[in-house]
C-alpha cells in the first residue's frame, strides 16, 4: 500500500518538500509521494538532500514517485543524474 501524498510546499520550497520526505520515510510501506507540482527550482543543496533521500529510500525498499514535476525541474534532475533515482507521475 502506498503512503499519503505530501502536501506541497505553499512557497514551492523543495527543500521542505525533502526534509518532511525523511520524516515519513519511516512511516512509508512501499511508496513515497512528493508533490512537487509548486516547485520551480532547486537549489544545489537540496539536490545533495534528495540525493541522500533517494540512498534512504532504496536502503529501506522504498520507493519515491514525484508529482507534477515541471520540465525545467526534471531537466536538472536528469543533469543531476538524480532522475533515474525517483520514478514520475502527473
Amino acid at each position: 500500500m502506498a503512503s499519503n501524498p505530501t502536501s506541497p510546499a505553499v512557497d514551492g520550497n523543495a527543500d521542505l518538500l525533502v526534509q518532511d520526505a525523511f520524516g515519513q520515510l519511516a512511516g512509508a510501506k512501499e511508496e513515497l509521494f512528493l508533490d512537487f507540482s509548486t516547485v520551480r527550482r532547486i537549489a544545489p543543496a537540496t539536490l545533495q538532500e534528495m540525493d541522500r533521500l533517494a540512498s534512504a529510500a532504496r536502503d529501506a525498499s522504498i520507493k519515491v514517485t514525484l508529482r507534477g514535476v515541471h520540465v525545467e525541474v526534471y531537466k536538472v534532475l536528469k543533469l543531476s543524474a538524480l532522475a533515474e533515482r525517483f520514478s514520475f507521475s502527473r
